[in-house]
């Protein structure tokens, strides 16, 4: 995290990067597994049409490692907070890979042959990023569907930690 002074106010504002912070410093792990297992199933051909089952699955897979690898003892609020974030920046990753591989296969890139393409689709992605409404427009729709996989991924991560805490009779 670093600081710089604005120069419009002479105040002061942080930067920071944008990374997967659950509240508890423990449960980061737990997070990245359902993180990984929720970008992996959204990148799956036949399984990425079904997008309900990546966001389960990846919180499952977060409450699961926390529990059984990890030997955490969660409550529900940790298993909300597990599905929410894996739902949440698992479809971001996803997103974010299937642009890059999307641009690459289509355009066939790797061939020597099309090389001259690749200054055209820098200029074309430069040019495309200036225009506000278009960046608007992708800017709110990746927003708003990652919280809706945050908010499908937390009834997951609740069941997930029903079903997978261990109990104090076993």
């Amino acid at each position: 995290m670093t600081e710089e002074a604005c120069p419009a106010d002479g105040g002061q504002f942080v930067i920071s990067e944008m990374s997967v912070k659950p509240s508890k410093p423990h449960l980061k792990p737990a997070a990245y597994v359902g993180v990984c297992v929720t970008t992996i199933f959204l990148l799956l051909p036949k399984i990425g049409d079904f997008v309900v089952i990546a966001f389960v699955l990846g919180a499952f897979a977060a409450v699961f490692f926390a529990t059984h690898k990890r030997k955490e003892t969660l409550n529900l609020n940790d298993g909300a907070e597990l599905g929410f974030l894996s739902g949440f920046y698992g479809l971001l990753t996803a997103g974010t890979i299937y642009g890059v591989i999307w641009k690459f296969f289509h355009c066939e890139l790797w061939q020597m042959k099309n090389a001259d393409r690749l200054l055209s689709l820098l200029v074309d992605s430069v040019r495309d990023m200036f225009n506000p409404v278009a960046w608007l427009v992708i800017s709110i729709q990746m927003i708003a569907f990652s919280v809706l996989a945050g908010i499908i991924g937390v009834p997951a991560g609740l069941l997930a930690v029903k079903i997978f805490q261990h109990r104090a009779g076993r």
